[in-house]
């Protein structure tokens, strides 16, 4: 006759080196990686528990690092990873660049307020949005300006940037397995902003008063910049073989040479 199994024997059993076992209505893993015991609870199901636990076997066989494996970082350790990525591997703008320094500083000046070294997944992101709140900035970034508290599209951008930390974070193997992105949870896109400061547009009548009373060459840069929609850096950066005066084009291009690249990379 066959032995019934009892139903400890049912709760728990191996994949390899990899032990499954049902505890408080879910399916936890327990393995040791790199001499350190990790638990974790991975699913509802007793198959799904077996598929992920096959997985993780799999990854020892093939001795790499476990899907659960991470290493934690605090948060200015991860801020200059970022930053580094950025300029040394997606080659971003040095504008793009220095707005993001300028962003994720505001949660290293939280993170010194708060008694203890936080780590990546320790932040407080509900204490992070309120100190957010309250933090006064220089509108033009000098010293000597009158300070004045975020705008609600300053602080949105401020929170899009740490988002897109932590997803580089996550990407990084710096969160444990199954975290979620903090920022993502607080649906920045339906953000409101009430305090947005007002923007003042030209009529026909008024650019046409503002181009005449513009002397020399001011007039044709400032109807450069309006008619053809260049950003002021591209203005900057434009050489006379960029103007097509036959096609009536006028070009665009990277300035390698000069140590000076467009936004999008692109001719």
């Amino acid at each position: 006759m066959r032995q019934r199994k009892s139903r400890r024997d049912r709760a728990r059993f191996r994949v390899g080196r990899v032990s499954v076992y049902l505890h408080h209505g879910a399916w936890w893993l327990y393995f040791r990686e790199s001499d350190r015991p990790v638990r974790r609870r991975v699913a509802e199901t007793r198959e799904a528990a077996e598929r992920i636990a096959a997985e993780v076997n799999a990854q020892f066989s093939a001795a790499t690092s476990t899907m659960f494996a991470f290493t934690p970082l605090t948060i200015g350790a991860l801020r200059e990873e970022f930053l580094r990525y950025h300029e040394q591997v997606r080659r971003s703008s040095v504008a793009t660049i220095r707005r993001y320094r300028t962003a994720t500083e505001h949660l290293v000046d939280y993170v010194a307020t708060l008694k203890s070294e936080v780590q990546v997944h320790q932040l407080p992101v509900a204490g992070f949005v309120g100190f957010l709140r309250t933090r006064e900035v220089a509108p033009n970034g000098h010293a000597n300006s009158k300070r004045r508290r975020l705008r609600d599209k300053g602080v949105q951008f401020v929170l899009e940037t740490c988002r897109s930390l932590y997803a580089y974070a996550a990407r990084s193997r710096h969160l444990p397995p199954y975290f979620g992105n903090p920022f993502g949870d607080l649906q920045l896109d339906r953000m409101r902003i009430e305090d947005s400061k007002a923007i003042f547009l030209f009529d026909a009548d008024s650019e046409l008063k503002f181009l005449r009373a513009a002397q020399g060459t001011e007039r044709w840069l400032h109807f450069i910049l309006a008619k053809s929609g260049m950003r002021s850096g591209e203005l900057c950066h434009s050489l006379i073989e960029d103007l097509d005066l036959a096609g009536g084009w006028l070009h665009v291009r990277n300035k390698v040479d000069l140590g000076w690249q467009i936004k999008t990379r692109s001719e």
